[in-house]
């Protein structure tokens, strides 16, 4: 896992080098409301027209806890209303480590560069390896139990998400080089998840379990609100 984490950032680095070489009409920016979530994104964007950018989007997540038990009603806020599943947590799961790469279109109404429309695209994978979790049952008072498990856990999830945003761009100070942009969007979309599960030594909704796979995908609308700020050369 860590060579694969090694070669992640090093095309981060070789994608903003490769930009540098020529910087004019590039856009670099971070999108503040993944870091919410454990995110770590990074964009860059080529400005091909007056109206027109292309970009590359990449992220990485690292997980902040290895092992333990994990209390469903308080660590999954969604779970135990009904309203999603444990396949739908994962930006609330800490255990997760996961790897972004997508791409987007901007079309500017204006040559101002201001108003746009972004169709965008991205695959996420997550992921973690041989970690002894608790997942304790939901609130079982309100009828409703969830989905609950304990054991060595590896599990996989694989997202491809398409949504269609529509945002705003600001264009603040300008300096010799460079100009600092920030980027206001919203939008919608829907994602094609599958998932992996595996469980050893342990129990599965209080069946014991040795070995044992679980599989499935599902589709799930997806809503975006974003916030980003960066340079434009």
């Amino acid at each position: 896992m860590l060579k694969i984490k090694y070669v992640f950032v090093l095309v981060i680095f070789a994608v903003s080098a490769s930009a540098q070489r020529n910087s004019q009409d590039y856009r670099f920016t971070t999108e503040f409301t993944q870091y919410i979530f454990g995110n770590i994104p990074l964009s860059v964007e080529k400005i091909v027209g007056k109206k027109v950018t292309v970009g590359l989007d990449l992220g990485v997540r690292f997980a902040t806890k290895q092992s333990g038990t994990i209390d469903n009603k308080d660590y999954f806020p969604f779970t135990n209303k009904g309203v999603y599943d444990y396949t739908n947590q994962n930006t609330f799961n800490r255990f997760y480590n996961a790897y972004t790469l997508g791409f987007h279109f901007k079309y500017y109404f204006k040559e101002q560069r201001t108003f746009y429309l972004e169709p965008a695209f991205y695959y996420r994978y997550w992921f973690f390896n041989e970690k002894e979790i608790e997942f304790t049952r939901g609130d079982i008072s309100g009828g409703f139990q969830g989905y609950f498990f304990e054991g060595i856990r590896n599990e996989r999830q694989e997202d491809y998400v398409f949504c269609v945003n529509f945002g705003r761009t600001i264009k603040l100070k300008q300096t010799r080089k460079n100009r600092y942009v920030v980027d206001f969007e919203m939008g919608i979309g829907m994602i094609d998840r599958s998932y992996k599960f595996f469980t050893d030594r342990g129990s599965v909704e209080d069946v014991p379990v040795r070995s044992y796979t679980e599989t499935g995908f599902g589709k799930h609308p997806y809503v975006n609100l974003g916030l980003s700020i960066g340079l434009e050369r």
